[in-house]
């Protein structure tokens, strides 16, 4: 089920824009703590935006804000906010330059949120995030038994990589191994990215939405 796009009053336009760059501005200044690169912490001010914008709030009225615990809003918080009935679910939003692929996030803990079904909602902007589009995709999805196959082994994958046995790079490596899956995995909804860090051993794989 799938609400693409969703376009924006004005107002709602103009609220989202100044919730985003207010949020930049305090994830630099450091009032609002923002998780990963600097590149990537702009996803915090979508997240807050798109909060704002949709009345995720708790039980005393207040912003609800992700607190690195399972998905970005429970459902619990979701029934309290101005989403249809339809899509009071677990949500994870995420905040995306128009052009680029969605990256969900660590593949093996958006496996296990898929499966139990998620709504997810994307804001975009336009080259810089501070610079969104009037317009949010709020999709649930329900994965069917098609998915479900394609889950059970990527699963295996995910498990190949974050051992670290098995080197990263070369013909044996796990970024070959992640290519060499996702061809078998051409006609799935989700594919794998693996951006393991060679250098530390550090593995990483991320799950990306194909359907974007």
């Amino acid at each position: 089920m799938k609400i693409a796009p969703t376009q924006l009053s004005e107002k709602e336009f103009s609220s989202l824009k100044n919730d985003i760059n207010k949020t930049l501005r305090d994830i630099r200044n450091g009032i609002v703590h923002a998780q990963g690169r600097e590149n990537t912490r702009h996803g915090k001010a979508g997240e807050i935006a798109v909060s704002k914008l949709l009345n995720f709030r708790n039980q005393d009225g207040t912003l609800y804000e992700q607190n690195g615990m399972g998905c970005d809003v429970p459902k619990s918080v979701v029934e309290r906010s101005n989403l249809p009935k339809e899509f009071h679910h677990d949500v994870e939003v995420k905040y995306y330059e128009a052009k680029s692929g969605s990256l969900l996030g660590d593949a093996s803990k958006k496996i296990k949120k898929l499966k139990k079904g998620l709504v997810l909602i994307k804001a975009f902007y336009d080259k810089t995030p501070d610079n969104p589009l009037p317009q949010i995709h709020i999709e649930k999805i329900v994965p069917n038994a098609e998915d479900l196959k394609a889950f059970e082994h990527m699963e295996k994958i995910v498990a190949f990589v974050k051992d670290k046995s098995n080197p990263i790079k070369g013909f044996e490596g796990t970024r070959e191994k992640v290519k060499k899956e996702n061809k078998k995995l051409k006609t799935a909804r989700f594919y794998l990215n693996d951006n393991s860090n060679s250098k530390s051993n550090a593995r990483q794989i991320q799950l990306v939405d194909r359907w974007s």
